[in-house]
C-alpha cells in the first residue's frame, strides 16, 4: 500500500509574495492582514532588483518572467502524506497523550510566571502525534478501506524561525529532507475492508474508537475500532518508522498483490464486521455524532432527502466496558413532505443541546431540528445561499452561531438568536440587516441573495463550491473553509477583524492585498479583511479539520493526499 509520508511537501505553501513587476504588499499577515499561502515570485533576471510582494492565488496572474518560490516562514509546520487512494473524508481523533503534553507546557509556563497562550503551548509542545480516521475512494470496491492512521513525529522542521536560519541550505519545502530522515514524520495504520467507497467518516467525540462511515452503496455503518486505536496509541515513533520501512520494501519488491483492475486485494485489510448498519434509500454524505454528554446519538442524511437519527438502545453497552453503546435504534425519516425533498448534504449537532441539530441541503436551505419533535424543523432559513448549501458547522464556543458554505462560493455565519426572534415560524427569506466580510470578485455566483435575518457575515474568496467549513475549537470568531477543484484552497477566517482606514492609508499601494472590500463595487480592489490565511497547492480540497487539542493545527485532504500544517499568524 503506497501509504507514506512524502519526502517533500507536495502542496506549494508559504506566504504569498510577488515579484518586482507589481506593487509590494503584505508579507506574513497579522490579524488585520490577509496572508495568502501559495508561493513567492521573484524576477528571473539576476541583474534586476527583487521586491517580494504578496501573490494572491486565483487573483494575480503569473507573468512569463516571474517564478514562484515557497516561503516556509508562513508556517509553524507543514507536512504531506498520501494514501494509496484519494480520501473524501476524515476525522481527527482526540488522544490523552496530546492533551497531557500541551497542558504540561502551559502549566510549566504558568509556574514560571510567563504568559503562554494556547497557541504558544501548541508550538512549544512540538513534535506532535496525530490520530486520524479516514476512508478511501478506490478504483475498485474491494480496494477500499476504513483506516485509523497514526502520524508521529510531526515537528516544525525547517519552518518558522528555522527557515530563517537554514534558508541557504534548501528550498524549505518540508522538514522531510533526505538529510533529516530521523526527524521525518512516521505513518502507521490499521485498515479495515469496507468493499465500498467511503463518502464521509465521523468518529464519536466521546469515544474516538467508535467510527461511523457513509458508504457509496447507500449504507451507513458503525465500526468498533477501539482495540485497533489502542494499538496505535501504544506504538512508539521508532516502531512506526520500522513498520513503514517494511511496508515500503514490500511495495518495492512487489510483495503486495494487486487485482487486474488495480488496487489491493481485500485480504490485505482486517476483516472486521460493523457493529451496526442501516441502508438508506440512496447514498449520502450527511453524518454527525452528537457531542452532548450522552454518547452515541448519530444523525445521517442521504441524497434522496432522507434524514434519520440513531438512538443508542438501553442495554446495548459492551459487557466489558461502560463507554459506548454498541446497539442503535434508527428512526423513521424526519420532516413532513415539504422538508428535504433535495439532498441532505451535511449535519451538525448543537454542542449544548443533545437533541438539536442543523442540516444543509441542495434546496439552498438550512434547517434546525429537535430529535424530540420529528414532524417538522424548529427553524428554517430559506435561500440561505444562492444555490446548494453543501456544509454546516455549529460553533462549540459561541453556541448560538452556525457557519455554512455553498455552491455559490460564499461562507456565511448565522446568529440563531436573531433568526428565532425575526421568524419563529421558521422561514427567513431576506430583508434583515447584517454585517460581514467584503464580497470577493471571483465567487461561483455573483448574484448572492439579500441578507437574511441572522446572517452576520458573508465571506467570499473561494472561486468555486465550498466543500467544508468548521469553527475553531479555541477561538470563537475563527473558522476554516475549503474550496473545490476550481481554486483548491483552505482558508482561515477571523470574523472579529474589521477594516482599519488608518492602517489602509499607512499601507498605501499595498493595502489592496491586506484589507477587504466594503462593498461589491470595490470588491475587485482587495481581499476580505477577515481572511487570515490561504493554504494553497492541494488539488480539489474535500475537507479540513482543526485538531481538537492542538491549537491552530489543521489537517486537510484533497485529491492528491493530506496536508498537516499550522499557519504562523493564526
Amino acid at each position: 500500500h503506497a501509504m507514506t509520508v512524502s519526502p517533500r511537501a507536495r502542496g506549494s505553501g508559504g506566504s504569498a509574495k510577488k515579484g518586482a513587476k507589481k506593487a509590494g504588499g503584505a508579507g506574513n499577515a497579522s490579524k488585520t492582514k490577509a496572508a495568502a499561502n501559495a508561493s513567492s515570485m521573484t524576477m528571473a533576471d539576476d541583474d534586476a532588483p527583487i521586491t517580494p510582494a504578496v501573490w494572491r492565488p486565483g487573483y494575480d496572474p503569473l507573468e512569463e518572467d516571474e517564478t514562484l518560490q515557497y516561503d516556509p516562514t508562513a508556517y509553524d509546520c507543514m507536512h504531506s502524506l498520501a494514501l494509496e487512494w484519494p480520501c473524501l473524508s476524515f476525522d481527527v481523533l482526540r488522544d490523552a497523550a496530546t492533551a497531557a503534553r500541551v497542558a504540561s507546557v502551559a502549566s510549566s509556563a504558568s509556574t514560571a510566571k510567563t504568559s503562554t497562550t494556547a497557541a504558544a503551548a501548541a508550538v512549544a509542545s512540538f513534535p506532535h502525534t496525530l490520530f486520524l480516521a479516514a476512508g478511501t475512494q478506490a478504483a475498485t470496491r474491494s480496494a477500499n478501506s476504513l483506516s485509523l492512521l497514526r502520524l508521529g513525529r510531526v515537528g516544525r522542521g525547517k519552518h518558522g524561525p528555522a527557515a530563517l536560519r537554514d534558508d541557504d541550505s534548501d528550498d524549505g519545502l518540508s522538514s522531510d529532507s533526505e538529510d533529516d530522515e530521523a526527524d521525518r514524520p512516521t505513518l502507521a495504520s490499521r485498515r479495515v475492508a469496507v468493499n465500498a467507497g467511503v463518502n464521509r467518516v465521523r468518529a464519536m467525540p466521546q469515544h474516538p474508537g467508535i467510527v461511523a462511515a457513509w458508504l457509496d452503496s447507500g449504507v451507513v455503518s458503525i465500526w468498533d475500532l477501539r482495540q485497533q486505536l489502542g494499538e496505535l496509541e501504544k506504538m512508539t515513533d521508532a516502531e512506526s518508522a520500522r513498520n513503514e520501512e517494511k511496508e515500503k520494501k514490500k511495495i518495492g519488491g512487489g510483495g503486495v498483490k494487486r487485482k487486474a483492475g488495480g488496487g489491493s486485494l481485500s485480504s490485505d485489510f482486517l476483516s472486521l464486521a460493523p457493529v451496526a448498519s442501516h441502508r438508506h434509500g440512496a447514498e449520502g454524505f450527511g453524518l454527525a455524532w452528537s457531542p452532548g454528554p450522552a454518547p452515541g446519538r448519530l444523525a445521517s442524511g442521504d441524497c434522496g432527502g432522507g434524514l434519520r437519527v440513531w438512538e443508542p438502545r438501553e442495554g446495548g453497552r459492551a459487557a466489558s466496558s461502560s463507554c459506548s453503546p454498541l446497539s442503535w435504534a434508527v428512526s423513521q425519516p424526519y420532516g413532513g413532505h415539504d422538508d428535504h425533498r433535495a439532498s441532505v448534504e451535511d449535519v451538525a449537532w448543537s454542542p449544548t443541546e443533545g437533541t438539536v441539530f442543523a442540516t444543509a441541503a441542495t434546496d439552498a436551505a438550512l434547517r434546525v431540528y429537535d430529535a424530540r419533535a420529528r414532524s417538522r424543523p424548529q427553524l428554517v432559513i430559506q435561500s440561505a445561499h444562492a444555490s446548494d448549501v453543501n456544509v454546516v458547522s455549529w460553533s462549540g464556543l459561541a453556541t448560538f452561531m452556525l457557519a455554512s458554505g455553498g455552491d455559490d462560493g460564499a461562507v456565511k455565519a448565522w446568529d440563531l438568536r436573531a433568526i428565532g426572534s425575526a421568524n419563529n415560524s421558521g422561514s427567513a427569506n431576506g430583508g434583515g440587516s447584517g454585517s460581514g466580510g467584503g464580497v470577493g470578485k471571483k465567487t461561483a455566483s455573483p448574484e448572492l441573495p439579500a441578507t437574511a435575518p441572522g446572517e452576520v457575515a458573508r465571506l467570499c474568496y473561494h472561486r468555486g463550491a465550498v466543500t467544508s467549513v468548521e469553527w475553531s475549537p479555541t477561538e470563537s470568531s475563527v473558522l476554516l473553509s475549503t474550496g473545490d477543484s476550481t481554486d483548491g484552497t483552505t482558508c482561515v477566517w477571523d470574523l472579529a477583524v474589521e477594516r482599519d482606514p488608518e492602517e489602509e492609508a499607512a499601507l498605501g499601494a499595498g493595502a489592496a492585498v491586506a484589507v477587504g472590500a466594503s462593498s461589491a463595487e470595490d470588491a475587485s480592489s482587495g481581499l476580505p479583511a477577515q481572511l487570515l490565511f490561504v493554504h494553497a497547492g492541494q488539488s480539489d480540497v474535500k475537507e479540513a479539520h482543526w485538531h481538537p487539542q492542538v491549537d491552530g493545527l489543521v489537517a486537510s485532504t484533497a485529491a492528491d493526499g493530506f496536508n498537516v500544517w499550522r499557519a504562523a499568524n493564526v
